[in-house]
């Protein structure tokens, strides 16, 4: 259960106008089940949430957009 943790990272970053919480989970899981590969590409190297090789630059746009939002402030 990742929601305790979500929580904590969230007020942290509501105390701190520096700390920024940035989560790809909603990207990666767009419904209740998250999906073990993204247009034919594995997502994960092994049982651990470690990406392959094949899927290292699947969060580019997440990362793009989330990090064009905090530059932009």
């Amino acid at each position: 259960d990742r929601k305790p943790l979500t929580k904590l990272f969230k007020d942290i970053s509501n105390d701190y106008l520096n700390v920024y919480y940035i989560d790809p989970h909603n990207y990666l899981c767009k419904s209740e089940i998250c999906v073990p590969q993204i247009d034919n590409i594995p997502l994960y190297a092994d049982n651990s949430p470690h990406f392959s090789t094949n899927a290292k630059f699947i969060l580019v746009p997440f990362f793009d957009k989330e990090f064009g939002l905090i530059i932009n402030r």
